[in-house]
């Protein structure tokens, strides 16, 4: 009895059944993305490593090495868990990335609830569900979906003052990815700052949850950060000279790009309506603005850590904040609203929420396929072949050096030298300025019995090497084993060159 008086509370909220349609049509549209195929070059990388642990070879890229290359621990167990129950876990983990998708969404609409806007939640969760960005990296495969949900039901849970629910978040979110401690801070600082309580109750279920691995990952690697974070760092610093080289195409894709761009301005809005609320002492938006702050100070941090790093901007690097800063856009675009049309006519949001997703869900779900599939082409006619035509041809004991580790590790199966360092630490010293190329200092240190170079790589090579002894080139070590072209372009240059190691070298 009263959980059906609880259901009819439930429905008696208008926006449920808006609610209830969009969580729909998110799952809808998915499906089509789902079958697409479309897989993530790094996916693979975190494949290796479950497909490793399942068999009994250790958390570990190649066997022997204790290198954590994985930036995503919890979801790379997960994966490892259904290759030990002989399913897919490469579908495995795209059906938790969906189901994750849909739970943002309802996340982001209960914020909104919490705060008093069930419009600005319903926007964003409509955002979630059918922006391209979240549309395209759904079903990739990437853990990112997983991440972002994590951040939202954090400071959920954060705004509704239930303390362990927070803290256990908070500690999936730092499982998932190791900068989600940052998020933990901010949490900490609204407690403090904000509620003025200490959050004993949650931290100690926090550090409950984390210790364990923290624990497991200092003595079998060492530490707990990836070496992906310093690798990246170290790699990128030297390809992308200058200050913040990639603020640029930051600032470009968070403005120029349509969808970005309004949000962007919503976020502007908002932020200039919250000094405004402060200075007019309007005590119901202080409140609400106050009760998000440490949501926008860490999205803020975490843009800003995007934008002033000389790493190079994936796309999935843009997914764990999109829902707060979907948050804040339509915060921003709503209160405009509110202020400029005091009077305006109301629609039911089932039928506005109906209309806004057909008419965006016709745009951006097309748009979303057809980046997918001609993605997954480009993986399909090289990488994933290459890394099979090696499985048949070299011998398993063998080490390839290349940099694109993903399709063609996982495929190959080979013992793998990664150029970037995301799984061989020992490479990075070969990137300082002592060397002037580090792809000929990598091949001639380990010389393995393979080296794979893209065509630029290639190119950039033989430049070099054309200035040094022929005794010290690559051609006197390694002869010219195959090339592979790329179908789409039969007439150009081959797009990898793959060589081998002579006898005696």
């Amino acid at each position: 009895m009263a959980l059906h008086n609880r259901l009819k509370n439930v429905f008696r909220d208008p926006s449920t059944a808006a609610l209830l349609l969009l969580l729909s049509m998110a799952l809808i549209v998915r499906i089509p993305l789902l079958l697409s195929g479309a897989t993530e070059e790094d996916v693979y990388i975190t494949l290796r490593y479950a497909a490793n642990i399942a068999h009994g070879v250790g958390f570990v890229y190649n066997p022997g090495e204790h290198v954590l290359g994985t930036t995503t621990p919890l979801y790379t167990l997960w994966l490892a868990l259904l290759f030990r129950l002989h399913l897919s876990a490469l579908l495995g983990g795209k059906l938790l990335g969906i189901a994750c998708d849909l739970l943002t969404a309802l996340g982001v609409y209960r914020i909104g609830k919490a705060v008093g806007r069930p419009g600005v939640g319903l926007g964003t969760a409509w955002a979630v569900a059918l922006f391209p960005l979240n549309l395209t990296w759904a079903a990739r495969g990437m853990e990112v979906g997983l991440v972002a949900a994590a951040i939202v039901w954090s400071f959920l849970w954060q705004i509704l003052e239930k303390e362990l629910a927070t803290w256990f978040c908070a500690a999936l979110l730092l499982l998932l990815r190791i900068d989600g401690g940052v998020l933990a801070l901010f949490l900490l600082g609204d407690s403090l700052l904000r509620r003025r309580h200490f959050p004993w109750k949650g931290l100690l279920l926090f550090s409950f949850m984390i210790l364990p691995w923290f624990a497991f990952a200092t003595v079998y690697f060492g530490s707990v950060i990836p070496t992906s974070v310093p690798a990246k760092l170290i790699v990128y610093s030297r390809e992308y000279a200058g200050r913040f080289p990639q603020l640029r195409p930051f600032l470009g894709h968070m403005f120029m790009h349509p969808f970005e761009g309004c949000i962007s301005v919503g976020c502007v809005l908002a932020v200039l309506q919250a000094v405004w609320s402060f200075v007019r002492n309007e005590s119901a938006l202080q409140s609400q603005y106050a009760t998000l702050l440490a949501s926008l100070l860490w999205m803020l941090t975490y843009y800003a850590a995007m934008a002033f790093s000389p790493v190079f901007l994936f796309g999935w690097y843009f997914v764990p904040p999109s829902p707060l800063f979907y948050l804040w856009g339509m915060l921003g675009w709503f209160t405009l609203g509110t202020r400029l049309f005091p009077n305006r006519v109301r629609l039911s949001p089932l039928v506005a929420t109906a209309l806004a997703s057909l008419l965006l869900g016709a745009i951006t779900v097309p748009y979303a396929y057809h980046s997918l599939k001609q993605a997954q082409m480009a993986e399909q006619r090289l990488r994933l072949p290459i890394g099979v035509w090696l499985r048949t041809h070299a011998q398993p004991y063998q080490t390839i050096m290349l940099e694109p580790i993903g399709y063609i590790g996982y495929f190959s199966g080979l013992r793998v030298l990664d150029t970037v360092g995301l799984v061989s630490p020992q490479v990075l010293p070969f990137y300082s300025r002592r060397y002037p190329s580090p792809l000929h200092a990598l091949w001639s240190h380990f010389l393995p019995d393979f080296v794979l170079l893209r065509a630029g790589e290639y190119q950039a090579l033989l430049r070099y090497e054309r200035a040094l002894p022929l005794a010290e080139r690559l051609e006197s070590h390694y002869r010219l084993l195959r090339v592979w072209h790329d179908p789409a372009h039969p007439l150009a240059a081959p797009a990898f060159y793959l060589f081998q190691r002579r006898s005696g070298s």
